[in-house]
């Protein structure tokens, strides 16, 4: 389910600004980002009871990666496996301030997980609870994180 105050993914922003958008997606991940999904912004939204995780950047070869995205001030909630799955060669994700919890309804095991091709990411004041915080499957490991 998705409740939002403002959302921008590719085009979707041009049509849905601050109106309130519900989407429940029970059986796939909450929001997924890619195919060129790049320079957005994702914010206020309650992302929560999915069964493939709450949000995932798809993994897509450099050119179709979802690059330079802000994902802020959000809350994800109690889905399945991660609450955030950055994957493919996605560049410049900048992840902050955000509620990415567990509450124990569910199996978000995972907080935030970063693939193994995934490029640099900024990681700044999220409040995660998981069995755990963050998975870095990257062996390059370039984000900055606090």
């Amino acid at each position: 389910m998705v409740k939002t105050g403002s959302f921008s993914v590719g085009e979707l922003g041009r049509w849905c600004g601050g109106r309130e958008l519900v989407r429940k997606q029970r059986w796939l991940s909450g929001m997924s980002i890619g195919h060129k999904d790049s320079d957005n912004f994702v914010r206020h939204n309650t992302i929560i009871g999915n069964k493939m995780g709450g949000v995932y950047w798809r993994n897509e070869a450099e050119p179709m990666a979802a690059h330079r995205n802000l994902f802020e001030h959000n809350t994800v909630r109690n889905n399945h496996g991660a609450g955030l799955f950055v994957d493919g060669t996605t560049r410049g994700t900048v992840i902050r301030n955000n509620t990415i919890e567990d509450t124990g309804g569910s199996n978000q095991a995972i907080g935030i997980r970063l693939g193994r091709n995934v490029g640099d990411v900024i990681l700044e004041d999220n409040r995660v609870t998981a069995r755990q915080i963050l998975v870095d499957e990257r062996s390059n490991k370039t984000d900055a994180s606090k």
